[in-house]
């Protein structure tokens, strides 16, 4: 959304399709994630990309109320959110800052400053729950975002926010921790151009988790399923 547009939301409804919101132009360059919380009976949408645009709303289930909850910095640009019962988690995904978990709860009506609880290796573009109480995230290998449009499609340079050319796979939950299960090394191609190093996961939850590699050596295009029972008892 280079034009900075209006963005919309749209539900699909016996099949046919009906708008139900729509960001002005230039509030926002894109929506990264709308996810239910069935603990508030509500929807979290996470916008990107710039300080002014990253920002965590809050909308009813009919979007006749959509509030800004938290936002005006790459501390707020997510692409993952996690509803939980005490508050929302949510992981970063810039390039151009440091990456973490944070979690932040509602206090009086007003949500408080989030808190970092784990520090990533690189902005988190996927994630899943795997049961009731974990989740599974990857890091992303991607470029200098800070670049001009020309180089930044053409350079590996990682961006600031990119401490390694690995994509991590991070297992755990707010509550007990979070840990890094595994990494793969990006391939050698550029990241713009040959997509970023990633991990994707498939919605299926249980004691496997199944990983989906994206520009990664060795898992390329591949699904590889990772064994969490033990750290599960």
């Amino acid at each position: 959304n280079s034009n900075k547009e209006a963005v919309g939301i749209y539900e699909r409804n016996f099949g046919k399709w009906k708008q139900k919101f729509m960001f002005p132009p230039r509030s926002v360059s894109h929506i990264h994630q709308i996810k239910y919380d069935k603990f508030r009976k509500c929807l979290w949408i996470l916008t990107g990309d710039s300080d002014k645009e990253s920002a965590i709303w809050k909308s009813d289930l009919l979007f006749q109320k959509v509030d800004l909850i938290l936002g005006g910095s790459q501390k707020f640009r997510s692409c993952f959110l996690m509803p939980l019962k005490e508050g929302i988690a949510y992981a970063t995904d810039t390039p151009l800052e440091e990456n973490a978990v944070y979690f932040s709860r509602e206090n009086n009506g007003v949500w408080e400053e989030p808190i970092k609880i784990f520090d990533m290796n690189g902005p988190c573009i996927y994630g899943s729950a795997v049961d009731n109480e974990n989740y599974v995230m990857s890091t992303s290998v991607e470029p200098d975002a800070s670049l001009s449009v020309l180089r930044y499609r053409l350079t590996k340079r990682l961006g600031r926010g990119v401490k390694d050319d690995y994509t991590h796979i991070i297992f755990g939950n707010p509550k007990d921790g979070f840990q890094d299960l595994c990494k793969f090394k990006k391939d050698c191609l550029r990241p713009w151009l040959f997509q970023f190093g990633n991990v994707m996961f498939p919605d299926i939850k249980g004691n496997f988790i199944f990983a989906t590699g994206q520009s990664l050596k060795k898992i390329d295009g591949k699904t590889i399923i990772i064994d969490v029972s033990t750290i599960l008892k």
